[in-house]
C-alpha cells in the first residue's frame, strides 16, 4: 500500500514528474532492447517513456471482466524511449467516448476497481492528450 492509502496495480511502472505522471521501462544494457514493464533485473537500466504517446491500436470490451464492467476500451499506445525505440504499451483507454489509431495519448494515474476492502488499486491509463478529439 502507498503512503496516500491506494494500491499500486503495479510498482515501479510510473513516476511523477514535473508535468505530470511518466511511464518508466528497462533497457537490457547488452542488446538495447527495451521492456515495459521494468523489470528490475541485473543488467537492465531504467528509462523513462514519457507522458505522450500515440494510439497504435484499440478495442471496446464488451464482456466483463473481473473489475470491470462490459463497455470499458483498452489499446495499445506507442512511446518512443530516449534513444529512439518504440514501446507498445498496454493499457485501458479513458476520457472519451471515441478513440482513433495515431491519436495523441497521455498517460494518468487513476483508481482502476477498490478492492475488497474498500482500497482503491491505482494504476496507468491513457486519456486524450489535451486539446485532442477522436
Amino acid at each position: 500500500m502507498s503512503t496516500d492509502g491506494t494500491t499500486p496495480l503495479r510498482e515501479g511502472t510510473v513516476r511523477q514528474g514535473p508535468a505530470g505522471p511518466v511511464l518508466l521501462a528497462s533497457r537490457e544494457e547488452a542488446t538495447g532492447a527495451v521492456a515495459f514493464p521494468p523489470t528490475g533485473r541485473a543488467g537492465w537500466t531504467e528509462v523513462e517513456l514519457g507522458r505522450t504517446g500515440e494510439l497504435f491500436t484499440y478495442t471496446r470490451v464488451a464482456m466483463a471482466a473481473a473489475n470491470f464492467a462490459p463497455g470499458y476500451t483498452v489499446g495499445y499506445v506507442r512511446f518512443t524511449d530516449p534513444d529512439g525505440t518504440p514501446v507498445l504499451v498496454f493499457g485501458q483507454l479513458r476520457g472519451s467516448d471515441t478513440y482513433r489509431v495515431g491519436q495523441p495519448m497521455t498517460v494518468d494515474v487513476q483508481d482502476l476497481w477498490e478492492r475488497e476492502d474498500g482500497t482503491p488499486v491505482r494504476g496507468h491509463v491513457f486519456v486524450p492528450a489535451e486539446g485532442e478529439r477522436a
